[in-house]
């Protein structure tokens, strides 16, 4: 685990690996979280955002991120294979 502040960046950004075993190939899950000061009407307000990335066999590389803004969460799915972006798709559209 790390948290890199830096001079042009001071909110600290905390990354985690943690390995995962799969069939044949070990990589591991990358976990980050990062608080930032955002603009807003009544001045700054933190946001924060977690990121996971990862790859299965199957799948290929994913990530997922979730933002908290004030009282909103929102999140993106991501992948680099098409047939995966569709399972997301498929899943996520109830």
């Amino acid at each position: 685990m790390s948290s890199l502040p830096t001079r042009d960046r001071p909110e600290p950004i905390w990354l985690l690996e943690v390995p995962i075993r799969q069939e044949g190939d070990d990589p591991p899950l990358r976990l980050r979280i990062r608080r930032e000061e955002v603009a807003h009407q009544s001045g700054k307000e933190p946001r924060w955002s977690v990121t996971l990335d990862f790859t299965t066999g199957d799948h290929g590389p994913v990530a997922i991120i979730v933002t908290l803004a004030g009282q909103s969460v929102s999140s993106t799915f991501w992948s680099e294979r098409t047939e995966t972006a569709a399972l997301f798709d498929e899943q996520l559209a109830c």
